[in-house]
């Protein structure tokens, strides 16, 4: 199974891609477990956590209600299937990860830093499954220029695609991360099956 994280950034292409996704899933037998973001669905949250000055734990939970609207958009009309945990079989799925992270609430940090890709990278650690991120760039930037391998490590700091909390999980967890471009599904099924594209951000 391939966790990835399909970032909010992507919803214009969204349902296309995912549509390209759940062909290539069932022609392949791949089983592909989609992490949704929360993209404009968050930024409401954000929004009403400025606005209002929310409490870190309220604004932790209403974001994951954030992912799981995103979430329900990916499966609309794309043939995904709706999941809450660990899907059987192949195909492609979308988690809705609320009812989860309520039950054990796997983030102890609750704030902005953690964004849904480093609950995306908890769901891969805990599946014992490859990640991949999805977003609206080629990987990470670093003096204007993709960059095809990085230390989690060297990005503490750094202002790129992924959240804050992302480096220190990678690090503690040995885990690694392939970011590329989910503007079509082509850059993602390569990431699958040939382990390549946009950048490596390794455990080290």
């Amino acid at each position: 199974m391939f966790v990835v994280k399909f970032g909010g950034s992507l919803v214009d292409y969204a349902r296309d891609v995912v549509t390209d996704l759940v062909a290539y899933a069932n022609k392949s037998g791949q089983c592909i477990l989609l992490v949704p973001g929360g993209g404009i669905f968050a930024d409401m949250v954000r929004n009403v956590d400025a606005r209002m000055h929310l409490s870190s734990d309220t604004s932790h939970w209403m974001a994951l209600l954030a992912m799981e609207q995103y979430g329900l958009l990916l499966c609309d009309g794309t043939g995904a299937g709706l999941v809450r945990e660990k899907p059987c079989g192949t195909g492609v799925f979308v988690l809705l990860p609320y009812h989860l992270f309520c039950m054990e609430d796997c983030m102890k940090q609750h704030s902005w830093d953690v964004t849904g890709d480093t609950i995306a990278a908890w769901i891969a650690n805990e599946y014992k499954s490859d990640f991949i991120k999805a977003t609206d760039v080629q990987g990470i930037y670093i003096k204007g220029d993709v960059v095809e391998e990085m230390c989690a490590s060297k990005l503490s700091g750094l202002d790129t695609c992924i959240d804050h909390a992302l480096p220190g999980f990678l690090l503690t967890n040995g885990l690694a991360c392939r970011v590329v471009c989910g503007c079509s599904a082509e850059p993602i099924i390569i990431a699958i099956e040939q382990d390549r594209g946009g950048t490596l951000i390794k455990s080290c």
